[in-house]
């Protein structure tokens, strides 16, 4: 443990340490503008220097502890010779403080976020020049992992569809007419099409190798959709509407139960076995996938609000349930309700998923924050790292890897628990 929190370079800040030399030593930022290299036994200071003229924020390290690279308010990166101090590089790019640094693993580039809403991508080897940069005023609205992880797909306010390898760097891309929002991304048929559902248009499906695009259900303001884990088929919620569509035929069959108000959510169990809905009086329900009977009403605690996130653990034992005013909720896959927090979040839950283990539950929010808690409901930690509201959650096929998109423009990407970059 620290026990100092000022020293004579100025208070350590909020960040996490960076971990160098095999974890016998971590850096530390200070708001005066150091870095501050402590050893990991003794937390005694090692060596310092000025990196910045103002608040430094974030660091990050090769994996050779040769090469550190800052940031900090000032919106500069900087690299140094991690062992002597020596400054070898700066990259200019970002116009407002740079918050989040994260290396690549190949150890080639680095990606940046910035106050100024903008991910960039830079070749460490020759400061100053960017791969890649996320436009500013986009809002992530929509993301999805390919099925082996390396890359993922993300959908924006302004219709563009991109996909992006694992250091930021765009694969593939399509522009829809009009530049809908787009809702939902779900990967289908043989994992190499995707499903796109976007504001007032048709469902389509994508082939990003051919650029082939083609419709296959009708236009709608709002559809939610949750793909079967086969890829052929598909629950869309729209228009009042529940249908069990095809996605090799384009055919869809309605589905109805008595009491049936409105449904704003959908998922699908693990197995493919059950299909989730919620609705707009916070009720949830279970259907048979595969022939699109009914099975269960999951009952919301009094004062049930339109579900906004809903998952069902990996066991198919229990299902959690995110509404407008930021409540969580749990069943018993039986039906029991086994326990609800009124406050889980300060806004809606815009989303939610189970972690591999199913001993924890990832939330995430418009109150710009994800949460991690246990299957019985009790909070574990708050994570941040977003500016703005948190809209879209994705996890790689591994579920080890959570993906985070919102209104500030920024996809991160976090570990099981733990933050990968900010």
């Amino acid at each position: 443990q620290l026990d100092f929190m000022e020293t004579q370079v100025g208070a350590f800040d909020e960040a996490d340490p960076v971990f160098v030399e095999g974890g016998s030593q971590f850096v530390l930022p200070t708001r005066g503008g150091f870095v501050v290299i402590l050893d990991t036994e003794t937390c005694r200071v090692l060596r310092q220097w000025h990196a910045h003229q103002s608040r430094m924020i974030c660091s990050a390290a090769t994996e050779d502890s040769r090469t550190l690279l800052t940031s900090g308010n000032d919106g500069l990166i900087r690299r140094w010779e991690l062992q002597t101090g020596r400054l070898t590089g700066e990259y200019h790019g970002h116009s407002l403080g740079t918050y989040c640094l994260t290396m690549d693993p190949s150890q080639q580039t680095f990606t940046s976020g910035s106050r100024d809403g903008t991910i960039r991508v830079w070749d460490i080897e020759r400061p100053g020049l960017m791969v890649h940069e996320r436009n500013p005023e986009a809002w992530i609205y929509a993301l999805t992992f390919t099925p082996d992880g390396r890359s993922y797909y993300t959908g924006d306010n302004h219709g563009a569809i991109i996909q992006l390898s694992e250091d930021g760097r765009e694969l593939s891309r399509l522009d829809l007419p009009r530049k809908p929002h787009i809702w939902h991304l779900n990967i289908c048929l043989d994992g190499d099409h995707v499903l796109i559902s976007s504001q007032d248009q048709p469902l389509r499906i994508w082939h990003p190798p051919t650029g082939e695009l083609r419709e296959i259900w009708k236009a709608t303001a709002l559809a939610e959709v949750a793909v079967h884990p086969d890829g052929e088929r598909a629950l869309v919620a729209s228009h009042g509407e529940l249908v069990l569509l095809d996605l090799t035929t384009g055919e869809g069959m309605l589905l109805e139960a008595e009491g049936m108000s409105t449904n704003t959510e959908v998922a699908s169990s693990a197995d493919g076995t059950i299909g989730l809905t919620g609705d707009l009086d916070g009720r949830v329900r279970l259907w048979d996938f595969e022939t699109g009977a009914l099975i269960r009403v999951l009952e919301p605690a009094p004062g049930g609000r339109r579900i906004t996130g809903l998952a069902m653990n990996h066991e198919g034992t229990r299902v959690a349930a995110g509404d407008l005013y930021g409540r969580l909720t749990i069943w018993d896959v039986n039906g029991e309700r086994l326990v609800t927090m009124d406050d889980a979040h300060g806004g809606e839950i815009s989303d939610l998923a189970f972690s591999p283990a199913d001993d924890r539950i990832h939330t995430i929010s418009y109150d710009t924050t994800m949460k991690v808690w246990t299957a019985a409901g009790r909070h574990v930690v708050t994570l941040y790292g977003h500016t703005r509201h948190v809209i879209c959650l994705a996890a790689s096929p591994d579920g080890h890897t959570l993906l985070t998109g919102g209104s500030d423009s920024h996809v991160l990407r976090w570990g099981a628990g733990k933050r990968i970059e900010r």
